[in-house]
């Protein structure tokens, strides 16, 4: 027996058991199908069944056979092989989905690293990568995906596409093997990482998901070389570069935006005729979710902010993450200006407060180690000033005073308003 979690050795399986343990295994088995779990109606097993954790299901399904019809079609539903799995279970599951090929039709969402990253080939002991590097060896991809390609075209019914971790798409023909795997899918959403030196056509994928509502490229080559308005007409939520935004964006009924400025001759996140483009959304933006360009000041801050709010005035939930330091001043100023606002994130920033909460530079230096909340007092003068405001979380870009345990419970918060 094997899931994704488990596998049972079958020299195990195999094994002639003396008569004692027979018989123990059979009154286990015994009183399992007489259990009132088992007896439940499946309406009343199905939604504790779902509500377990991948690995539940797993161990579920391994050690109580008599549920299989019910934990299968739930455990292969959504399937989630990301950086925490280690190798040897990404390899597992492609054995298992080798061997049960039946079990393909039943995968409806696939978010995670489509090969192992492993060390090793499909020939070899699998051998872990180290944590810190995420993705397989060169000499190996291909092994992998011979395997793992196959496979995934026959799993037509996957509605979500998320693929991580791997970054040679644009090498040796795999955009190809790619596609193969995407074109015979039905989508709802579509996602991959990819970090290819060489140009990645999107175009002839997008043209065949007519139902696609939500596409996430971190992939700064893909282009949309001849797509027209008319393909992916439902698409409600992008995340992209900037410059892909402003192909992908007008005329499509996008409410959910997240953007990076990629910096190549300029910088787009103050660009006016940006923000244009963005605005010709068939729909109202409501979610919007910036990455600038790693800036050494705050000159952009400030016009930035106003460019979104005059070009997308209706948004609700605003996410920046700037990874420099902003200014304090420059919020309090601004985000009251936002008629809608409702969520504010800042993220890997430095926060600048501004004098009016700090108390300028004649404040006692040790006003942290005192209790004064400098964070609390900040965020209510922002309420002050934005009433629609309800939510404002901030993260830190580092962590200064690592020895004060009560300011670095106040550093990350999700302060409600």
């Amino acid at each position: 027996m094997e899931t994704p979690f488990y596998s049972a050795e079958p020299s195990i399986l195999t094994a002639e058991l003396p008569n004692e343990d027979r018989i123990i295994r059979t009154t286990r088995r015994e009183i399992q199908e007489d259990s009132k779990f088992a007896k439940m109606p499946s309406d009343v097993l199905l939604p504790i069944i779902d509500g377990l954790d991948m690995a539940g299901k797993a161990y579920l399904l391994a050690t109580c056979q008599y549920l299989r019809h019910l934990v299968e079609p739930l455990l292969y539903r959504s399937l989630s092989p990301d950086d925490t799995w280690r190798s040897c279970r990404r390899v597992r599951l492609l054995k298992t989905l080798g061997k049960r090929q039946d079990l393909l039709p039943l995968i409806h969402s696939f978010r995670g690293f489509l090969i192992p990253t492993s060390i090793s080939g499909p020939e070899q002991p699998t051998e872990e990568f180290p944590k810190y590097d995420m993705f397989p060896k060169e000499e190996f991809q291909d092994e992998w995906l011979a395997i793992a390609v196959p496979l995934f075209i026959q799993a037509i019914n996957i509605r979500n596409l998320d693929i991580k971790g791997y970054s040679a798409w644009g090498q040796n023909g795999r955009w190809e093997l790619y596609k193969s795997v995407v074109y015979g899918m039905k989508l709802n959403g579509l996602a991959l990482d990819c970090s290819s030196l060489g140009p990645l056509d999107f175009a002839p994928i997008l043209r065949g998901q007519p139902g696609l509502t939500r596409l996430e490229l971190d992939c700064p080559t893909a282009q949309f070389d001849g797509l027209e308005k008319e393909d992916v007409p439902r698409l409600t939520s992008f995340k992209g570069t900037l410059r892909q935004a402003e192909i992908i964006v007008p005329g499509r009924p996008v409410t959910k935006l997240g953007v990076t400025c990629v910096w190549l001759d300029e910088c787009q996140c103050v660009s006016e005729h940006v923000y244009q483009t963005l605005a010709l959304s068939s729909d109202t933006i409501k979610e919007f979710t910036l990455v600038p360009h790693q800036g050494p000041n705050n000159d952009t801050f400030r016009p930035m902010l106003q460019l979104i709010r005059q070009y997308l005035p209706k948004i609700v939930d605003l996410a920046i993450i700037p990874r420099y330091t902003v200014s304090g001043e420059v919020l309090l100023d601004e985000i009251p200006k936002f008629s809608s606002i409702i969520h504010l994130t800042l993220s890997e920033a430095w926060l600048e407060l501004p004098d009016s909460i700090t108390g300028g530079p004649n404040a006692d230096p040790g006003a942290f180690d005192d209790g004064s909340d400098w964070w609390e007092r900040f965020s209510e003068r922002l309420k002050e000033l934005c009433p629609s405001l309800t939510d404002f979380e901030y993260t830190p870009l580092r962590l200064p005073m690592c020895g004060n345990a009560a300011f670095l419970e106040r550093l990350k918060r999700r302060d409600y308003l």
